[in-house]
């Protein structure tokens, strides 16, 4: 083997390892409403950020019992939008630009959005702003593109922070006037219940049945019937199909860091 070649093999192993992508850990998150996806984000790994975007979402004793201990931290002002008067979004964006710039998230054990469906609302919202139509309904033709091409930028953008990152989703039966079957895909716009799943490494959808001791709760984490966009890369050959609802603990059988991270004073974080 040439100096050469055996120097652009270990570059490429140096840039892989450097790569914090490929030991972190991303999750969309679906799940009907009351099937638990909301009480399963205080099972991530510490502390955890979720930026709210459902009225009262956060309402939970459990979360607010993390909120009073302090290893969750909400923020809830992005659940006041006023259609009329867009602003949520942009003031969004503007915080997370300098939560980034300050190296917020490399504190953090896990960022949580919660939830997809009222985010895109509030993006649509700022799309009809622009185009002097508030609160107006969307125009097919003009409107649905530039949302989702900022919903996918957004994403694209969650995927790279420093930290695990949770989105969470609502599901929606699909037909396929073909073929007849049906399929839960996520709800959003256009074609991105198809495209966003694909940026995720991991789709869970959380699942309730009601059991002799009161709800039961899982995680599917492979495909099943109706839920075909399940899936699991990290828990591959680990995971059984229904899993006990703690991300951590499934963190943990991946191999990956579960436990939590310790301030430092100087900032930044102690893993």
């Amino acid at each position: 083997m040439s100096l050469d070649i055996r120097k652009e093999m270990d570059e490429i192993r140096k840039l892989y390892a450097e790569d914090r992508t490929q030991n972190s850990f991303n999750l969309l998150l679906l799940g009907e409403t009351g099937s638990g996806k909301t009480h399963l984000l205080q099972t991530a790994r510490r502390p955890i950020h979720i930026d709210s975007f459902d009225i009262g979402g956060t309402k939970l004793p459990s979360i607010r019992k993390g909120i009073e201990e302090g290893w969750i931290i909400v923020d809830s002002r992005w659940e006041h939008e006023d259609p009329f008067k867009p602003s949520v979004v942009d003031a969004w964006a503007k915080e997370m630009e300098r939560r980034v710039q300050m190296g917020y998230f490399n504190a953090l054990g896990t960022y949580c959005l919660d939830s997809m469906t009222s985010w895109t609302e509030a993006i649509m919202n700022r799309t009809l702003k622009k185009a002097g139509i508030a609160a107006h309904a969307p125009r097919f033709t003009h409107d649905y593109m530039p949302t989702k091409t900022d919903i996918r930028n957004f994403v694209s953008r969650l995927l790279k922070l420093s930290c695990d990152f949770i989105l969470t989703g609502h599901l929606r039966a699909d037909k396929d006037e073909v073929v007849g079957t049906i399929s839960m895909r996520l709800v959003t716009i256009g074609d991105l219940d198809i495209k966003l799943p694909s940026l995720f490494d991991e789709i869970w959808i959380t699942q309730v049945k009601d059991g002799s001791k009161g709800p039961d709760y899982s995680i599917l984490t492979s495909p099943k019937g109706f839920y075909k966009t399940v899936r699991t890369r990290i828990g591959s050959g680990k995971f059984e199909q229904f899993e006990k609802p703690n991300i951590c603990e499934l963190l943990k059988k991946a191999g990956l860091p579960y436990q939590p991270k310790t301030l430092s004073l100087e900032g930044g974080d102690a893993s």
